[in-house]
């Protein structure tokens, strides 16, 4: 029995286009395996703001309001990564229930999940600590500001900003003074230099030069330029010459927008 030309086409057809279908299908998951591969799960929870928080709490000079701020952004700094693990897992388990990873990268997921589940852990229990029931709010006001600072960095990328930023933080311990100043969009080359009572950082070659309220040591200091909640930062740490409380960063006050007072909470 000789089967129709136009059956054995749309027979064809048919199996050509399964054949792309799981082509596709195999290309999107090569694809994200390499995603997973670059993603640093061992421990990426170290953040900055963990470790000022450590430090504050260790010192022991600063007030409930510092510590509680310090905390709010602890809690935002661990926030990427919960979004990031969740949406590794799922994915990771689909691609290895069909055998395209290893059980093993599932394990490592899961490792680091469980990691974060003990950082926020701890960051509720400090935060009834430091105020009875605020557990059940710090990641929603944590969230909060997340997506306010995401919506500002995309608005100041979508507006092409200039190379001077117009908001910064800092905060402050018995010892030290850190900064975190967010990096204008294309900026390349960045660098930072101390003197004993400024801190100069260029970017690009343009300079902008902040004057301290008080002295620092400028042998004590250190910079380092990183990704904080999908914005790129300069973070500052300068040792202050004499320990003690700063009234303010700078040698005159800030006009308002130009910086936030984090040891007063987030503007």
């Amino acid at each position: 029995m000789l089967v129709p030309l136009a059956a054995l086409l749309a027979l064809g057809a048919l199996v050509l286009g399964a054949l792309l279908l799981r082509r596709s299908f195999l290309d999107d998951a090569r694809s994200y395996i390499d995603d997973l591969d670059t993603f640093q799960y061992g421990l990426t929870l170290d953040t900055p703001a963990r470790q000022h928080y450590l430090a504050l709490k260790e010192e022991g000079g600063a007030n409930g309001n510092q510590l509680s701020v310090a905390l709010l952004n602890r809690a935002m700094a661990v926030l990427p990564c919960v979004e990031k693990i969740e949406r590794d897992h799922r994915r990771a388990q689909h691609l290895a229930r069909k055998s395209y990873v290893p059980r093993q990268l599932v394990r490592e997921i899961e490792g680091a999940e469980g990691e974060v589940h003990d950082e926020v852990l701890d960051i509720r229990a400090e935060a009834d600590r430091l105020r009875p029931g605020w557990s059940q709010e710090v990641f929603a006001q944590a969230y909060q500001l997340l997506r306010r600072r995401r919506a500002e960095a995309a608005a100041r990328s979508a507006a092409g900003s200039g190379p001077v930023p117009q908001r910064w933080s800092w905060n402050q311990s018995e010892k030290t003074l850190a900064l975190a100043i967010p990096i204008p969009p294309g900026v390349e080359r960045l660098a930072v230099a101390f003197e004993a009572q400024a801190c100069t950082v260029s970017f690009d070659g343009r300079p902008m030069r902040l004057p301290l309220h008080s002295r620092i040591t400028p042998s004590g200091c250190q910079w380092r330029r990183q990704e904080d909640n999908g914005e790129h930062v300069v973070h500052i740490w300068m040792e202050k010459d004499k320990p003690g409380p700063w009234e303010r960063p700078m040698a005159v006050p800030q006009a308002q927008g130009e910086g936030e007072a984090q040891a007063q909470g987030e503007g």
